[in-house]
């Protein structure tokens, strides 16, 4: 799919105490054949507990938004 042609995509993930599901989603979303300048990802840190997962989120290959603790969320 040619970048110009593909609308932009937010993913929203929000994450609770599993940061290991957390590195796994954000890598299958890295191998994803979608421009990677029209996706969106977004994190909301629900005191997910995982130093290690926050880590991921800030040095991986794809921009991630990280959205601060809140003390409840709904999907």
């Amino acid at each position: 799919m040619a970048e110009f042609d593909a609308p932009l995509v937010s993913v929203i993930i929000p994450v609770f105490n599993d940061g290991e599901q957390l590195k796994l989603c954000l890598a299958a979303l890295a191998q994803q054949s979608y421009p990677r300048s029209q996706i969106e990802i977004i994190v909301v840190d629900n005191s997910w507990g995982d130093r290690e997962a926050r880590r991921e989120t800030e040095s991986g290959t794809l921009p991630v938004a990280l959205v601060g603790k809140s003390s409840v969320f709904a999907a």
